[in-house]
C-alpha cells in the first residue's frame, strides 16, 4: 500500500482540473484568454489545473461548454473518464 503526504494530496489537480487543462489547450488558449472567455480569474484556473484548488462541477461545466466541447468528450480528452 502507498501513501501519500497531505501536501501531495492537495497540490494534485483533480479530474475537473484535468480536464479543464487538457481542453484549454487543444483549444490553443492561455489562461488570460480562458479567464476573458469564462470570467474565472486567470489565477482561479491555474490553481484548478495546478490543483491547488478544486473547481465546482458546474464551474467545469461552464468551461467545458465555453470551449465548445460536451462533457463526456471532454472527461475522454483528459482521459479522466
Amino acid at each position: 500500500m502507498t501513501f501519500i503526504t497531505r501536501k501531495e494530496a492537495v497540490n494534485r489537480p483533480t479530474n475537473g482540473g484535468k480536464i479543464i487543462l487538457a481542453i484549454r489547450r487543444l483549444r490553443g488558449y492561455n489562461r488570460e484568454e480562458l479567464s476573458a472567455l469564462t470570467g474565472f480569474a486567470t489565477n482561479t484556473i491555474y490553481n484548478w489545473e495546478t490543483g491547488r484548488a478544486r473547481p465546482a462541477f458546474d464551474d467545469v461545466q461552464t468551461v467545458i461548454k465555453s470551449l465548445h466541447f460536451e462533457v463526456d468528450e471532454a472527461m475522454r480528452l483528459a482521459n479522466v473518464a
